[in-house]
């Protein structure tokens, strides 16, 4: 950066100089002379010399003007090339520091354009939860990789352009093109393939594929991930990198829960805090507890009502919704413990806690969502409807009016969500509830925290409402 800053100087010198020459020659110093010429009329005026006195007179001033305009217009020139040494000058810093987000001394591992700072500011702007978080955490001044540093340029393009509404992005089909064929220059290399470089691009395109629910491409970023931990004995040789061992973590349990699968990392609970919320009143007489039937959902359903407790004292604290940081650190482990627990073939006994289970990994993803962090959820609201369908217990209250909330607030655009409505309906009519606000009230008495899925449940309350009206004749307020 220096010899680009000594060049714009000297750029600038120049400039400076000669403005200063064009200034000088646009004021020369011209002596000054007198005429008084004494006429009464230029008609009657017979001496040609009087008469060519008399013209020349009239037109000093005309020429002493238009000399004038010539020397303004000759200054505002140089203002405004000055002006435009000034401005680019600026220009070229404001583009260097971005808005301020970044560190303009930072040392990139890859020659950087005014496109690509753009770029990197975005990384470190409040539009994304996801970069938020992975900035507020360090996580970006550990990408050192060339490849990797233009993974997450891709990623911020992406983002940008799915911010506009826009749907071709062909910078960001660059930047990760770039990224692959530097990492494939290096694959044949048995120690460079297993590099921490190679590692952490791998890692920033599983990034990627989370954020943009590619299921495709988290599967195989996973797999090569995966490889590489195992050549290198495993995840002990990044212990000493709680960063990008909790980034692996997380991007790893997202992945779990966009395919409904188990998690492929153990959680690093040595780097995670616990969530402490005093004495949880709740936890004897919980209703999700006393469904549970099997040890691993016991210990799930309390952690998970400790943490329930913990963000409501946070929430009334106002110290809770703009922590990004905190999802990634207290829920996330939640799922993965969550999604860690398999009932594959359940019978009568099993399928209220296996609809338990599923209702509590929705609930925790309505929560990240107030958070900002969304990901798709179909295939656990699909999981949902099954598990409750398979639910024969006669006395479903109240856990059934949180399970239909919970799968049908996030049914939105799905096959499933009429499924939602109708039994929600059919439910709120044997049950004779006349208001939604009875409704939510034994939702509450479940499992609740206030702030949570505000839009989706008023539309789903629209919807039930609707339905109840067109197919019972009810008017339900």
């Amino acid at each position: 950066m220096e010899p680009r800053n000594r060049e714009v100087d000297t750029v600038a010198n120049d400039m400076a100089s000669t403005s200063s020459s064009i200034g000088s020659s646009i004021h020369p110093t011209e002596p000054t002379s007198l005429q008084f010429v004494t006429f009464t009329s230029f008609d009657q005026t017979t001496t040609a010399e009087t008469k060519r006195r008399v013209r020349s007179h009239a037109q000093r001033r005309v020429q002493d003007r238009r000399r004038q305009e010539k020397k303004n217009g000759i200054a505002k020139d140089i203002s405004s090339l000055s002006n435009a040494d000034t401005l680019g000058s600026l220009n070229v810093g404001l583009c260097r520091l971005g808005s301020g987000r970044s560190d303009p001394f930072t040392l990139y591992p890859i020659e950087m354009n005014l496109r690509a700072h753009e770029l990197f500011d975005h990384l470190h702007g409040d539009t994304c939860p996801m970069f938020k978080t992975l900035n507020n955490i360090g996580f970006f001044k550990t990408v050192l990789d060339e490849a990797a540093f233009r993974q997450l340029l891709c990623t911020s393009s992406a983002h940008m352009t799915r911010l506009r509404d826009e749907t071709e992005n062909p910078e960001a089909i660059v930047l990760s093109t770039q990224a692959i064929q530097s990492v494939n220059s290096r694959i044949t290399d048995p120690m460079l393939a297993i590099s921490d470089g190679v590692l952490v691009t791998i890692l920033a395109f599983a990034c990627h594929a989370v954020m943009f629910n590619d299921i495709k491409g988290i599967s195989t970023h996973f797999k090569g991930m995966e490889a590489i931990i195992q050549q290198r004995g495993g995840l002990q040789f990044i212990k000493s990198n709680p960063v990008l061992c909790t980034v692996i973590f997380w991007v790893d349990v997202n992945a779990a829960f966009l395919q409904d699968q188990v998690p492929r990392f153990p959680i690093p609970y040595d780097i995670l805090p616990q969530a402490y919320a005093g004495e949880v009143t709740s936890l004897s007489g919980s209703r999700l507890l006393q469904a549970c039937a099997t040890n691993g959902m016991i210990s799930a359903i309390h952690d998970l009502l400790v943490l329930n407790q913990y963000m409501v004292n946070k929430a009334e604290e106002n110290d809770l919704w703009d922590n990004a940081v905190f999802a990634g650190l207290y829920i996330v482990p939640l799922l993965s413990k969550l999604l860690t627990i398999r009932h594959n073939a359940f019978d009568a006994a099993l399928a209220t806690e296996e609809a338990c289970r599923i209702g509590a990994l929705l609930y925790l993803s309505g929560i990240r969502r107030r958070f900002g962090i969304t990901l798709t959820s179909d295939i656990h609201v699909q999981n949902l409807k099954h598990a409750i369908s398979e639910d024969k217990s006669s006395n479903p209250d109240p856990i059934r009016p949180w399970l239909l909330i919970i799968g049908g607030a996030q049914s939105v655009q799905l096959e499933d969500r009429e499924w939602f409505v109708s039994e929600t309906a059919n439910l709120l009519l044997r049950l004779q509830y006349n208001t939604w606000d009875e409704l939510m009230a034994a939702v509450r008495g479940v499992l609740w925290v206030e702030g949570i899925l505000e839009t989706e449940c008023d539309q789903f309350h629209a919807d039930v409402t609707s339905e109840v009206w067109n197919k019972y004749g009810f008017l339900f307020s």
